[in-house]
């Protein structure tokens, strides 16, 4: 039995679970940031029907929200690009 003849399988293992890896990242983050934004719009919802001033909540949804938005669509851009670019060098 040669060597080389294993070393593809265990990239092939490897693989698989740096893919797993990346989606359990990506799934784990967009939860994350949906469960932030969804409390943001419920602390707005509290304060309008508290009658209270809710430009506080609003100023913080408006910057929370974006920064949150904007890393979740890096982490997918990034992760996306790099199974493509693996698809694309094994094919």
């Amino acid at each position: 039995m040669n060597f080389m003849e294993n070393e593809p399988v265990l990239e092939e293992t490897e693989s698989h679970w740096v893919f797993k890896a990346q989606l359990l990242i990506i799934i784990g983050f967009t939860c994350f940031a949906a469960a932030v934004i969804l409390w943001i719009c419920r602390l707005i919802y509290v304060s309008w029907d508290l009658k209270d001033t809710f430009s506080g909540s609003i100023s913080i949804a408006i910057v929370a929200g974006t920064i949150f938005l904007v890393i979740l669509s890096i982490f997918h851009y990034l992760v996306w690009g790099l199974i493509r670019e693996k698809k694309s060098k094994l094919d």
